[in-house]
């Protein structure tokens, strides 16, 4: 039957991606050891992978070469491990059928009768057609999975993954669907079980909007949506309400801060590498430390807050050197070096100044605000220290190990190319850019920090 779909191979690949959304419930009802019940997805990462790669399967690759074969199988197992770990089982094949139904169906239907594109996601291939095939079947789907929650609170449950699953197969590019929809689909179903239905309601609604006006805003790549939706959600689970409210914060001040110019800022961001959007690689730097964090306390089955704390404490980090420098570049005096306390350029990592140090404190204050509100003074006055002195460190490590470029007419930069050529290498290593310093900085500065609490205690 596959040979006579190869003609078209969006079709082939969709019958292939909805028949494999059913091995959960096979998977599950036939085996009972843990390994042999994820031996077939393992081998279809492999497979899929090599396939990928070289082209072994054509009738399942796409002309874009993603990996999104891949990624399927790599949810599947994901989700089976879950599921049979957390006793989930129904909710992993629940998940699962939302990615291979919803997005199958949602893709056909899509190319049948979708005329008309997403107009609010620029650029977009997804249909509105698609989109709302997406959203009904991903909402019947729970709806039929989740009875024993009752009828009312199953209906918002089914509407709450429908709009997550939608929202990140909205966004998702290069085959990433594949991973993102069945994921938040459970971790939204597996917060049901954790909090009231209107706890999870609150969280969904305000963190796909706050996404969706950074995107517009493009202070948020199209990207980094579903990663950022996925680490929300996992902020709850993993830690709780605050350590969410945490990176809510973080994200909020740091955008509005970033709206802040003069002629001297928009100089010194001439020598960066990164645009002013956050793509990928930010949203990890910015949530990896908070969130090993919580993933340490949870494997410890720690019953104290301090990983919560601790979280909070990465997150004032970020803002707090976040503050240093957007607020920082719009100064007109003095930036001199941490490293050896000479002028240094402004702009540049490593530089600090009078006017940077005052925000990174604001910064590293309004996330030890939150601690002092849900906590204590004293847990305040901790992720306070943490927060500048980690932003400090980041300074440090800026001026010490990050790549740094002198151009044709002799201007250090931290940007690798001028006009298609490449510049030379002064200082530092070229494989540490900016994004590899922040979270250095942070993720040394937290470990630091629950060491000498633990040695202490």
């Amino acid at each position: 039957m596959i040979y006579k779909f190869s003609n078209n191979n969006e079709y082939a690949r969709k019958f292939v991606h909805v028949i494999l959304g059913f091995w959960p419930y096979i998977g599950f009802s036939t085996f009972d050891n843990i390994w042999t019940l994820i031996s077939v997805p393992v081998l279809f990462i492999i497979v899929n992978y090599l396939s990928a790669k070289y082209h072994l399967m054509a009738f399942m690759e796409r002309e874009d070469q993603s990996y999104g074969t891949v990624w399927y199988a790599l949810s599947l197992t994901i989700l089976m491990l879950f599921g049979r770990l957390f006793n989930l089982e129904h909710l992993a094949i629940n998940a699962m059928l939302i990615l291979s139904l919803g997005d199958g169906f949602a893709a056909l239907f899509g190319r049948a009768f979708g005329h008309n594109k997403v107009s609010f996601i620029r650029d977009s291939k997804k249909t509105n057609v698609g989109c709302v095939t997406m959203f009904v079947v991903s909402s019947l789907l729970t709806l039929m999975f989740n009875i024993e929650l009752g009828l009312l609170n199953n209906i918002v449950l089914a509407l709450l993954v429908a709009l997550g699953a939608t929202t990140v197969e909205l966004f998702s590019e290069h085959g990433m669907d594949n991973f993102y929809v069945p994921q938040i689909s459970i971790l939204i179903m597996y917060l049901a079980t954790l909090h009231h239905i209107i706890i999870v309601t609150l969280i969904t609604i305000i963190t796909i909007l706050i996404l969706l006006k950074a995107y517009r805003k493009q202070s948020l790549s199209k990207e980094a949506v579903p990663l950022a939706l996925m680490i929300a959600y996992l902020m709850v689970i993993l830690g709780n309400l605050v350590s969410y409210l945490g990176l809510i914060v973080f994200f909020v001040a740091s955008s509005l801060i970033e709206r802040f110019s003069n002629d001297a800022k928009v100089k010194a961001s001439s020598l960066h590498l990164s645009s002013g959007t956050r793509g990928v690689s930010q949203v990890l730097m910015n949530t990896l430390p908070a969130l090993t964090m919580l993933i340490i306390g949870a494997l410890l089955n720690h019953q104290t807050d301090f990983f919560n704390i601790a979280a909070l404490s990465a997150y004032a980090i970020s803002t707090a050197d976040t503050f240093a420098s957007e607020i920082g570049m719009l100064t007109k005096k003095r930036t001199f070096s941490l490293l050896t306390f000479k002028d240094i350029k402004q702009g540049l990592s490593g530089g600090i100044s009078l006017l940077g140090l005052t925000a990174s404190i604001v910064g590293a204050s309004i996330i030890a605000l939150l601690g002092a509100l849900t906590y204590s003074i004293n847990a305040a006055l901790f992720i306070l220290i943490v927060g500048i002195f980690g932003a400090l460190f980041d300074s440090f490590l800026g001026e010490l190990i990050q790549a740094k470029y002198q151009s044709k007419s002799g201007e250090i930069t931290e940007n690798n190319t001028q006009e298609d050529s490449e510049l030379e290498l002064v200082s530092g290593y070229a494989s540490i850019n900016n994004n590899s310093v922040n979270i250095l900085s942070s993720l040394i500065t937290v470990f630091s920090s629950v060491i000498i609490y633990f040695i202490m205690l």
